[in-house]
């Protein structure tokens, strides 16, 4: 047997009167406000404008849809027992309730979902109207006409979509003529670049022709100066034959003070290649006691600051060095015009007097016999005597030195280049003769040179090479000492 279960009394559903904010509000939102396209297009790109609010006041036949009872005696009276019949007028109204709307509300209403649960099974069930969701879609435009609100009225033959295609033709007309502006000032733009283009081209073609012009008269200037300087260049060299000609004449070499220069360096460079060839390796070849002796017999160790005993193999190589240089000074260098000059006396005594008087006179006369000289044959078999003499000589002393040593053939081109050298010296325009360094002078780095194991800080003590110049200082080749 079914047993029924007590119904719980129904609530009471009070209706509550409006405030006058939501009367206000549903006003607004029964207005035109929130229809035209301008709110529309604000609303949906701004989040400042409030949604329109939800009316909770409902009419009589909303208040049935909902199944909402107002009295006990009503709800009571509408609920039968297990048989499920119903005598409540409102309950045929929940056959369909999706096509029961208000007369008030347009078709742009936002739409209500209600899910009405099933009521509960058995005799005395009572059947409960619960709303399970309520969406709510906030889409402009929102119209809500409460109870006691008026709608609010348009004018007659009023277009909404009228209006509406007419703001955006409106709008399209606005974005084209602004765009056609847009056009217009970037043609304007380019039409001044264009002409900046056009004046600065206009510019550089004239600068072009300027330059083309100024090139052309340059590469005609320089035709000119080049066919100047060819003929320049000829006559330079017609003049230069000549001179060399003329120099030829007056002078016995063609020798400057550069070639002078060259020729005394290779002149010292052989001496001392001469010197260390005879002495050998680590000096095996020196004789001290005969090297002592022969130093001693022309007093070359008398103001030697080094002891006899104390003497060094290095020492008396380089002496040695000096004795073949002295011995060339002495036969070749210091002579008043040639060695082989047999009036040596009288041209010295003879030149002086001219050049008291007359510098170039005697300058072009001194040349002029130093030229008769050296194309003299018998001056020349005099000059191959003298050689031979002086290379015999050195050559006995260097083989009584070092033992073992046999260098007469390069004594003997040492001589003959001395000779030469010698007579160059003396045929040119200033003649350049050997001078002799002090002993005990400071050495000067700029001027002097050192040899092996010299002290640069201390005083010369041994000439090896003395000092050739001239009396008008143009030449000058500083000595080679050694320093102790």
């Amino acid at each position: 047997m079914n047993q029924s279960k007590p119904v719980p009394p129904p609530k009471n559903y009070v209706p509550t009167p409006h405030s006058p904010k939501h009367s206000l509000l549903a006003n607004r939102a029964n207005s035109d406000f929130y229809s035209s396209p301008y709110f529309d297009n604000k609303r949906k790109n701004s989040t400042l404008l409030p949604s329109p609010p939800v009316i909770t006041t409902m009419d009589p036949e909303t208040r049935s849809f909902y199944f909402l009872a107002e009295d006990e005696a009503l709800f009571t009276t509408s609920v039968t027992t297990a048989s499920g019949t119903s005598n409540n007028p409102y309950v045929s109204n929940h056959k369909s309730p999706s096509n029961q709307t208000s007369p008030v509300i347009s078709a742009v209403q936002p739409k209500v979902n209600v899910i009405m649960s099933p009521p509960p099974l058995g005799a005395h069930a009572s059947i409960h109207s619960k709303l399970r969701s309520l969406n709510v879609e906030d889409a402009a435009p929102f119209r809500v006409n409460p109870e006691d609100v008026p709608p609010r009225p348009t004018s007659a033959n009023a277009n909404l979509n009228g209006n509406t295609d007419s703001s955006l033709e409106d709008e399209r007309q606005r974005l084209l003529h602004k765009r056609i502006d847009a056009l217009n000032e970037q043609n304007n733009k380019l039409e001044l670049k264009l002409q900046e283009t056009t004046e600065q081209r206009r510019f550089a073609e004239q600068e072009q022709r300027q330059t083309r012009h100024a090139y052309e008269q340059l590469a005609k200037e320089k035709h000119d100066l080049q066919a100047k300087f060819d003929a320049q260049k000829r006559d330079y060299e017609t003049m230069s034959k000549n001179y060399l000609e003329h120099v030829r004449l007056i002078r016995a070499t063609d020798d400057d003070h550069s070639t002078i220069i060259d020729r005394l360096t290779q002149l010292k460079s052989f001496i001392e290649q001469v010197v260390r060839k005879a002495q050998g390796s680590r000096s095996v070849n020196l004789n001290r006691a005969i090297a002592i002796e022969y130093l001693k017999s022309y007093g070359l160790l008398d103001n030697f600051p080094v002891p006899e005993r104390s003497l060094e193999p290095f020492h008396l190589n380089l002496f040695m060095e000096a004795m073949v240089m002295r011995a060339l000074v002495d036969r070749f260098f210091d002579q008043p015009l040639c060695s082989v000059f047999e009036y040596n006396k009288g041209f010295s005594q003879i030149y002086d007097w001219m050049n008291s008087r007359n510098h170039s006179q005697a300058v072009r006369w001194r040349q002029q016999l130093c030229l008769m000289l050296t194309q003299d044959p018998e001056t020349k078999a005099r000059q191959e005597k003298q050689v031979a003499m002086t290379a015999d000589a050195l050559t006995e002393v260097i083989s009584s030195v070092y033992n073992g040593t046999n260098e007469g053939s390069k004594i003997r081109d040492i001589c003959n280049r001395a000779f030469e050298l010698s007579v160059a010296m003396t045929g040119i325009d200033s003649v350049i003769k050997p001078f002799n360094t002090p002993l005990n002078t400071p050495y000067d780095e700029e001027y002097m040179r050192t040899s092996l194991k010299s002290n640069p800080q201390g005083k010369v003590a041994l000439v090896i090479f003395p000092a050739f110049k001239d009396k008008e200082g143009n030449f000058n080749i500083g000595p080679k000492v050694w320093c102790y």
